[in-house]
Formats: C-alpha cells, sequence, structure tokens
C-alpha cells in the first residue's frame, strides 16, 4: 500500500469542498467534517446527530467525545466553525426527527452510516474532479488538517494530544512534510 498525502493547497481545499457542493450535499458535510474533525473515518461514519446535535436547545454541540474505534481510547474536540457550517446546511436540508440516526447515512437499508468503501471512492473521484494528482484515500482528510496545523505554527505537542497519538513520531507522518517544506524553511531563514 503506497503512502497517502495530504492536501497542502488551501486552494485546493477550497476547489474539492465547492466541487463537492455542486455535487451532493451529504459528501459535501462529509468531507468538510472530516478536514475539519480530525478523526478517522471509521470514528466519522459511526457519529449519530446526537453526537453534534443537542435536539432539545436546537443548537450544535461545541465538542464531540468519541471512543476511538481503533485505540478505545476517548478522544474531545471542538467542532469548529466549517464543521459546524456543513452541519448545519445538511440538518436543514433533511427532514429529520430522530436524532439516533447516522449523520452520514447510506441509502442501502434503514439505519445504516456509509461505508468506508463509499468513502474512499467519493474522496477519489472528487479530488481528481479538481485536479489534485496525490495519492489519496479517508486518512488524506485528517492528514491534511495535521498538516495545515502544523504550516501554521501548531505545536508538535498540541497536534500529537489532537490525533491522540502517544508519540510524536507517529504525529509528524501527519505534518507531511515534504523536500518544498524543507527548502522554504531554510531559505527564509537570515541568520
Amino acid at each position: 500500500m503506497s503512502k497517502v498525502e495530504p492536501i497542502r493547497d488551501k486552494k485546493q481545499i477550497d476547489a474539492l469542498k465547492k466541487y463537492l457542493l455542486g455535487w451532493n450535499l451529504q459528501y459535501y458535510c462529509l468531507i468538510n467534517f472530516m478536514i475539519n474533525v480530525p478523526l478517522r473515518v471509521s470514528d466519522v461514519l459511526s457519529l449519530k446527530w446526537k453526537d453534534v446535535y443537542d435536539y432539545k436547545k436546537r443548537t450544535f454541540n461545541d465538542h464531540i467525545v468519541v471512543k476511538e474505534k481503533k485505540t478505545g481510547k476517548l478522544n474531545t474536540l471542538v467542532l469548529n466553525d466549517m464543521a459546524v457550517k456543513g452541519l448545519k446546511m445538511y440538518l436543514n436540508s433533511l427532514n429529520l426527527n430522530e436524532e439516533d440516526e447516522y449523520i452520514f447515512k447510506s441509502r442501502e437499508g434503514i439505519s445504516k452510516p456509509l461505508t468506508r468503501q463509499r468513502v474512499s471512492q467519493i474522496i477519489k473521484s472528487s479530488c481528481a474532479a479538481v485536479g489534485i494528482k496525490e495519492n489519496v484515500n479517508c486518512h488524506t482528510m485528517r492528514k491534511s488538517m495535521g498538516y495545515h496545523l502544523w504550516n501554521n505554527g501548531i505545536s508538535p505537542a498540541v497536534i500529537m494530544e489532537i490525533y491522540n497519538h502517544s508519540n510524536l513520531t507517529v504525529s509528524k507522518r501527519y505534518f507531511g512534510v515534504n523536500q518544498l517544506d524543507k527548502d522554504n524553511a531554510l531559505k527564509n531563514i537570515k541568520l
């Protein structure tokens, strides 16, 4: 299996989201959510509306708490403005009365989430449609957030905590540092 890359260019992320918004609102919301809330796809697909939305207050939660399927560890992550914006658009398009419904529901069968395979197809075809040539799959969205956090000066220790990684070596894979990043770092320092 070859290494998947983050989407390094914010313009490509914007083009991807614009493309998805014109294609399918659920897919837009899914990819927008995956880029803005760095969970593994298995954890995203297990989310139900009650995990992100308080039906009594009619507001979105500030945070989500997820017991990660892979590690079994709890992770509390903020729902940033971009994630909430996509969720609001999607929720407003639905005639939803059941808070126990999966957010990213499959058309096949009642109360089934999308599959990882379907999400991978959506990501690969959408990225190809907007000219993203890197090797991509479901993990690309999670890695993209890690790259942009690191690129915006967020401490690797904080990123490690966000991703619930047990060591920095694992987190460094999410930074997606390539030769251009190294070149720019050295070119821009004047000692």
